[in-house]
């Protein structure tokens, strides 16, 4: 006869009684509590850190829009400064003609008066 070695021969049976392996004492309870509470403010930081990146974002994006409208501004401000120079120079050349026109007319009104002068000598 022959015998065949089977791992199944070496199983003792009632071995364990109860299955420690598989349950959960109270000990591990409590560390699985800590540790949910320790996961959900992870995720709280998390969304606070979200929020912070969009907030932080928006703020980029505000200051480039800031940039853009000063910018803008600046160089209105330059094109105005430009317009009131010409404006300035403008305004010093019609004053030296008016003076010169001025100069002129009182020249013209005292010729015939030269003249009357002259006549009546």
């Amino acid at each position: 006869m022959r015998t065949q070695l089977c791992i199944s021969n070496d199983l003792k049976t009632g071995y364990y009684s109860t299955d420690h392996a598989k349950q959960t004492g109270i000990k591990g309870i409590l560390e699985l509590k800590e540790l949910a509470v320790a996961m959900q403010g992870i995720a709280i930081f998390q969304v606070v850190f979200e929020d912070d990146d969009h907030e932080k974002k928006m703020l980029e994006k505000e200051n480039e829009d800031f940039k853009e409208e000063v910018f803008k501004l600046h160089n209105e401000i330059s094109h105005l400064k430009n317009a009131l120079k010409c404006s300035e120079k403008e305004k010093f050349l019609l004053d030296k003609q008016v003076q010169r026109m001025s100069s002129k007319m009182e020249t013209d009104e005292k010729t015939p008066q030269r003249v009357l002068y002259f006549l009546l000598l």
